[in-house]
């Protein structure tokens, strides 16, 4: 396992020093993409001709290691990808190509929950069936990648997690040039109170009259300010459990709004 984290450590240096050394996105994307792409054959060789000494380093590679770096590959490709596009997308296409891909990412996610619920939880129980080789089930993601579909390389889960780790990066990256497209919206209040303003939209009956269900609702507003509002019934259930004032953000804005008309009447 150390072996292994020194590679990390060493691939983490040289992709900081090109983030350092190079201010042109579509050259810094362009540089990181082809390092990764050499490390990760690099990696492929070491592991299908050296391998592992125990089940144990399997697990660490496959969980720790792996996906880190393809998640890595998957940001730069979408950061590449992104600032091609600002030449000669409209500002409404940009947006819309932001959404649809956080949408592919969503659902990988959604697809996956009970997996990105034990990765949330730092479980570890079943890290051999999700992260050693040789499973029967292996999940699949086309041909966007290069060895995802080789058995000596993949596991069950590891580009599952590639992937979520991936999403955070991108939503990460789209928050910090949202300050530069003046259409975007961002959700400035707390994740629970998104969450408890969704329940009472559709509890309401406000959306599609009362035929959505929660999870199209979170999807949509999810999407409208690039946002992960992670297990949203979760997060019910923490609203049930609080010892008082269980509609505190829908009261504040029942209160804000009354005073504004106040206000206005003045």
């Amino acid at each position: 396992m150390e072996t292994y984290s020194l590679i990390e450590s060493e691939i983490t240096s040289k992709l900081n020093d090109i983030n350092k050394s190079i201010i042109n996105q579509i050259e810094r994307a362009e540089k990181s993409i082809e390092l990764i792409s050499n490390e990760i054959f690099k990696l492929r060789d070491r592991v299908i001709n050296i391998g592992f000494s125990k089940q144990e380093e399997e697990i660490y590679f496959f969980r720790k290691i792996k996906p880190k770096l393809f998640a890595q590959a998957i940001y730069y490709n979408f950061v590449l990808e992104s600032e091609i596009n600002k030449t000669y997308y409209t500002e409404t296409e940009l947006q819309t190509f932001f959404n649809n891909k956080l949408s592919e990412f969503r659902k990988i996610i959604s697809e996956n929950i009970e997996f990105n619920h034990y990765i949330l939880a730092k479980k570890t129980n079943l890290d051999n069936f999700y992260f050693t080789r040789n499973q029967d089930k292996i999940t699949r993601f086309g041909n966007s990648f290069p060895l995802l579909d080789d058995p000596d390389f993949a596991t069950n889960k590891d580009m599952v997690l590639a992937n979520i780790i991936a999403f955070d990066l991108i939503v990460k990256h789209l928050q910090i040039e949202s300050k530069h497209l003046p259409f975007a919206l961002q959700w400035t209040e707390s994740k629970t109170a998104l969450v408890e303003l969704i329940y009472a939209l559709q509890s309401a009956g406000a959306i599609n009259s009362g035929k959505a269900e929660i999870k199209e609702i979170t999807n949509t507003l999810e999407k409208a300010f690039s946002i992960n509002l992670g297990d949203v019934y979760r997060t019910f259930i923490e609203l049930r459990m609080r010892k008082s004032n269980h509609t505190k953000f829908i009261d504040t804005l029942k209160d804000n709004l009354q005073n504004k008309l106040n206000e206005a009447d003045l």
